[in-house]
């Protein structure tokens, strides 16, 4: 039997993860040198325990180069499965190597919308089932924006985690497709304060990556805030269709200010 307490600190101990409970019961985790790998770990009873703990792989390029790692040393590694301690923690060991093995760029990876079919809008899906797809959804865009962001806020370099949002340009409702809700690039990574101003379209970029700022702030405001200054942000062409949907919902918005 594993324990969910034990699997969560050896997970974040041994294999230097950022484990966070599912709303299933189970762990979701990533590495913190590298926010593109990530799995789940489930299996676990209402009691915490797990007789057979079942780690997977985000199905990502960096999630098929981890599997391909471990797999030349544990075959089956796309799915595996553990009974006892002592081997969970055997393969967090092999985990954390297997983390630093991976290459710095990978084609196809983290930022790829192959798999990204399952959070597409769905008619006939319940209220319940569409709020779990989000949960997920947006657990997966968090980790794709603190990838293309190097887990630091767009604007001020910012990299501690508890103030650090996941942004949506496009908002997750008004998106037609899986692939544009949780793509890397439908948004920012933001502190708090610039993820408030950025969800009311009350600021936003240029092509170019300028920081446009409404009419409605005082320039008080701006100066407290740390917008009364020129800053550009260091956006790619990837960007640009979902900054320009949300400069347009700026610009509406000043408008009718």
């Amino acid at each position: 039997m594993i324990s969910r307490v034990f699997a969560e600190k050896v997970l974040f101990d041994v294999a230097g993860m950022e484990v966070d409970n599912t709303p299933e019961g189970g762990l979701r985790f990533f590495a913190l040198r590298r926010p593109d790998v990530g799995g789940l770990a489930e299996g676990f009873g209402p009691d915490g325990q797990a007789a057979a703990l079942t780690v997977t792989f985000d199905r990502t390029g960096a999630g098929r180069e981890m599997r391909k790692l471990l797999t030349a040393q544990e075959p089956g590694a796309a799915g595996l499965e553990f009974r006892d301690d002592e081997a969970f923690v055997a393969f967090t060991r092999q985990l954390r190597v297997c983390v630093h093995a991976l290459p710095e760029k990978i084609e196809d990876g983290a930022l790829n919308n192959e798999d990204d079919s399952e959070f597409d809008p769905a008619l006939e899906e319940t209220e319940a089932e569409a709020l779990r797809k989000e949960r997920r959804g947006q657990d997966l865009y968090r980790r794709r924006l603190e990838a293309v962001w190097s887990g630091r806020c767009a604007v001020t370099g910012i990299s501690a985690k508890t103030v650090l949002r996941a942004s949506h340009a496009k908002a997750w409702k008004d998106c037609r497709t899986g692939s544009e809700r949780v793509s890397g690039f439908n948004g920012l990574l933001l502190c708090a304060n610039l993820d408030a101003l950025f969800d009311k379209h009350e600021i936003t970029f240029s092509p170019e990556g300028d920081l446009l700022v409404s009419k409605t702030l005082s320039d008080e405001d701006k100066r407290l805030l740390g917008l009364d200054h020129p800053i550009r942000i260091a956006l790619q062409p990837e960007h640009e269709p979902f900054m320009k949907w949300h400069r347009e919902q700026f610009e509406a918005r000043e408008k009718n200010a």
